[in-house]
């Protein structure tokens, strides 16, 4: 038998309650950086953040990610990245001696 994961709807109409559950369950990995995270935060995309989690996907928070990147991963693997990010203004990270 595969590894698959099922959830029973109990014949009830497709919910993003339910594709949010589906994405935490996948094994899906946000991983970036701690200033990508609160940028997240601070813009609109706060309705789309809960704890440690990003549209349901966990967050795996690094102070060694480079600044402008977010990796989502599974199983260890990068399999999407995004480069190039801002880095907020006015945190500790967009300052330089």
């Amino acid at each position: 038998m595969n590894k698959s994961k099922i959830m029973c709807a109990n014949n009830m109409s497709i919910t993003p309650g339910l594709l949010i559950k589906a994405l935490a369950w996948s094994g899906l990995k946000w991983h970036m950086h701690v200033a990508q995270f609160v940028d997240i935060v601070l813009n609109e995309l706060s309705p789309f953040v809960g704890e440690r989690t990003f549209m349901g996907i966990p967050i795996q928070l690094s102070e060694d990610m480079p600044l402008s990147t977010i990796e989502l991963m599974l199983d260890g693997e990068v399999i999407y990245k995004i480069e190039s990010l801002s880095i907020p203004s006015g945190t500790p990270w967009n300052y330089h001696d």
